[in-house]
């Protein structure tokens, strides 16, 4: 199998597989090997059955069978959810922990 694997704007690689993985955990571990790639990612590819836009990879049986167009996108380990989303980059203030403004507030305005 003949694969062009996009893994960013500038970095476009080929690879031949001669023994096509028969699970997309397989096929990860020989993006891992043979392209260097490291941490989490989820695969897309080009869908001949929809003008090949990209599709996730969720069956290895979806690929085409002679070459395929990949594209690796890249995630987090970290599992967020999504209702700590809209929180998860503010501090935890205590009550004690509160600052007032000063009296009286300093301009910046010059006049």
């Amino acid at each position: 199998m003949l694969l062009r694997v996009i893994i960013s704007q500038n970095d476009i690689r080929r690879l031949r597989i001669e023994n096509i993985p028969t699970s997309i955990e397989g096929l990860n571990l020989e993006l891992r090997t043979n392209l260097g790639l490291t941490g989490g990612f989820i695969l897309q590819f080009e869908d001949p059955d929809f003008d090949n836009q990209l599709c996730n990879l969720t069956d290895i049986k979806d690929l085409p069978v002679e070459r395929a167009t990949l594209k690796v996108l890249f995630t987090t380990d970290v599992d967020v959810s999504d209702s700590t989303l809209d929180t998860c980059s503010l501090p935890l203030v205590s009550s004690g922990d509160s600052v007032e403004w000063p009296n009286p507030f300093p301009s910046t305005v010059r006049t």
